[in-house]
């Protein structure tokens, strides 16, 4: 499974260039710990790749696996980026 995501930059305040590549590398980070390892076919059973960007939406794009099912990882990703975020306060 691939994940492909787009922050909107509201997510973690006005950010600047440092402060969204820190903001992206933990996120990819919390998101490879998550899915790391051997998962449930629901789950996509295994992640191998993530590409995160801060921009101007958000949008989660899975790839790769057709018997996951993508209304649970799009929760799980959704979890990891409201603990992500509450983790560092990126609203600041």
């Amino acid at each position: 499974m691939k994940l492909n995501l787009m922050i909107d930059t509201r997510t973690i305040g006005r950010p600047g260039e440092r402060k969204a590549e820190a903001f992206r590398n933990d996120l990819i980070e919390a998101l490879k710990h998550r899915f790391g390892g051997e998962l449930p076919d629901s789950l996509g059973a295994h992640l191998e790749a993530v590409s995160v960007e801060v921009g101007d939406y958000s949008h989660i794009d899975i790839e790769g696996h057709t018997t996951s099912n993508e209304a649970i990882i799009k929760r799980v990703v959704h979890d990891v980026i409201k603990s992500t975020t509450a983790q560092a306060d990126w609203q600041r």
